[in-house]
């Protein structure tokens, strides 16, 4: 196992690319956009980190599975919408206006979403805590149903993944909008299923 008393910050997520900055682990460290080559530096050698100018402690930046599920659900949750069908009303990358009254959500930037959903989603819902198959799914379903609905999911599935993907599909065909939304969600879920059975 590769271990280090350093954090290593990268130009890009290349392990060959410059290092930037050496820092030492639970120090405070600055991204910058333009140092980091635009958003994105390599923490050691497996586990990224990017919000452009955020500061993080070294020992809570996100991993590269947060990144890859975050990149996988913002595909899906897209820009600004404000669909009056929709009960979380106004959103942006997915962010609802319901779940975060005070944001201006129209001017909503990336950096604080990726925030929120690291924050909000990814530690609230212990993703850091699975394989990165049930993490995923998890995080995903969290950000789509709700962290309340995607942990019931989470222990009736025994965090069997399958399992878990199979009890949020059904969870959606119950739903009143499901004429509505289903289409969406259904082939979400099925995308989900297989980018982590590849």
């Amino acid at each position: 196992m590769y271990t280090t008393d350093n954090l290593y910050l990268r130009s890009s997520p290349n392990v060959n690319s410059n290092i930037i900055a050496i820092a030492p682990i639970g120090s405070k460290v600055l991204v910058d956009s333009i140092l980091a080559g635009g958003e994105w530096a390599l923490v050691d050698y497996n586990n990224m980190v990017g919000y452009m100018n955020m500061m993080f402690l070294a020992d809570e930046i996100p991993s590269s599975k947060f990144y890859n599920a975050l990149s996988f659900t913002l595909s899906w949750e897209g820009g600004y919408v404000n669909d009056k069908k929709d009960p979380g009303g106004e959103t942006n990358y997915g962010i609802s206006k319901r779940a975060y009254p005070n944001l201006d959500i129209r001017n909503l930037s990336i950096e604080i979403a990726r925030e929120i959903y690291y924050k909000d989603y990814w530690l609230q819902g212990m993703c850091d805590k699975m394989e990165w198959r049930l993490a995923m799914s998890h995080f995903d379903c969290a950000v789509n149903t709700g962290i309340s609905r995607a942990t019931q999911i989470l222990v009736a599935s025994d965090k069997d993944v399958m399992l878990y993907n199979s009890l949020r599909l059904q969870f959606y065909v119950q739903l009143s909008n499901f004429k509505l939304y289903g289409s969406a969600w259904t082939r979400r879920t099925a995308e989900l299923m297989e980018y982590i059975t590849k």
